[in-house]
């Protein structure tokens, strides 16, 4: 795919959609059901003909363009480091970063608590998916870096030509106290505008693509706003059914969203119906590959078939929204007020029987 396409193989970030097909059948439904809308996240960008398409977990980047952006950022601003890498490369494209889906599923884990069995267990389990939750909405601090960096784009719009520093040349001091690669950008202009610089490269801009910043914005609402507003929507909404008078002039937004909900949830059931095809395909190709590999008998137990019966996890959606989308976002953006100092706890994944041996004996 890279070399099909040499004249933006540059500038090009490779993505592909996730199955959780592994151990769902072992975790609790309502968390089942978070990762079946969290691929839908993930998969909702990846249509043919998207020109926003943020990876969800795995993706791929060429080292030139990693070069051309200044590497990969370790602040708190970049702990979502799939969406903030993105970013970093959308922007300094001037929106131009072109995304190709890679149409082949990332086979994914569900969290899980440390216990085997029993109530412990599934507790431990609806606790660490809550915690994985609360990580994921750290990288709301990616909204506050995007508007930083569109702000620059706006002024530097009539640039055509950057210039950037190989990663590989050491940067000077001054250079390395900026925050963002467009910031090291305009202090490397200053520099060979008096000549003190040598070793940059020049690189040719393009004028900003607005309509994908528009779009890009749109989907940054979607992850980083939107649970927290619907939210907040619901409840006032149906406190003020409850206590104000009927109001002629109001009244028809209640029937409005009443109907927009509805076909919001009769979405939710089809997009539902897919992912079990979406499931099986995965999963049986993955097994078969793998018994084609000779490694099928290695992997028993983490292979996670799903039937029509599993259509009881629907009841789960419900609860999804505000326990795993809504309240970990209020917690990690309340907690951005404090600080920045953000800790990165990664949730437990299941082992196999050979890899937890391997740990007990180290």
């Amino acid at each position: 795919m890279h070399l099909a396409y040499p004249d933006t193989a540059s500038t090009t970030l490779y993505a592909a959609p996730i199955i959780f097909d592994r151990n769902a059948h072992l975790v609790p439904g309502i968390v089942k059901m978070a990762d079946i809308l969290w691929c839908a996240a993930g998969l909702s960008g990846q249509y043919r003909g998207s020109t926003i398409r943020p990876p969800t977990s795995v993706y791929s980047v060429p080292l030139e363009l990693a070069d051309r952006v200044g590497g990969w950022d370790a602040g708190p601003e970049a702990i979502g480091e799939d969406l903030h890498m993105y970013l970093k490369c959308f922007f300094a494209l001037n929106g131009h970063l072109t995304t190709r889906t890679v149409t082949s599923p990332v086979s994914q884990t569900n969290v899980t608590g440390k216990g085997d069995i029993g109530i412990l267990s599934y507790v431990q389990g609806l606790q660490a998916r809550y915690n994985q939750a609360l990580r994921h909405m750290w990288g709301s601090l990616d909204s506050g870096y995007a508007l930083t960096i569109a702000a620059e784009v706006w002024r530097r719009r009539k640039h055509s030509i950057g210039v950037r520093r190989p990663l590989h040349v050491s940067c000077s001091n001054n250079a390395d106290a900026f925050e963002s690669q467009l910031h090291i950008d305009a202090f490397l202009e200053q520099q060979m505008e008096r000549g003190d610089l040598t070793d940059v490269v020049h690189v040719a801009l393009k004028p900003p693509n607005w309509l994908n910043m528009f779009l890009l914005f749109h989907r940054l609402f979607e992850a980083h706003f939107l649970p927290t507003h619907m939210s907040i929507l619901v409840i006032t909404s149906s406190i003020y059914r409850l206590i104000a008078l009927n109001d002629a002039s109001i009244a028809w937004t209640f029937v409005a969203t009443d109907i927009l909900r509805a076909v919001g949830l009769v979405a939710l059931l089809v997009y539902f119906c897919l992912y079990q095809k979406y499931h099986r395909i995965c999963v049986e190709n993955r097994q078969s590959e793998m018994a084609d590999a000779g490694l099928a008998d290695r992997m028993q137990g983490s292979f996670s078939h799903r039937s029509w019966k599993d259509v009881v996890d629907c009841v789960w959606i419900p609860l999804v929204a505000p326990f795993y989308g809504s309240i970990p976002a209020i917690h990690a953006q309340l907690s951005h007020f404090w600080t920045l100092d953000l800790l990165y706890v990664v949730s437990n994944k299941p082992l196999s029987s050979k890899e937890e041996v391997e740990i007990r004996l180290h």
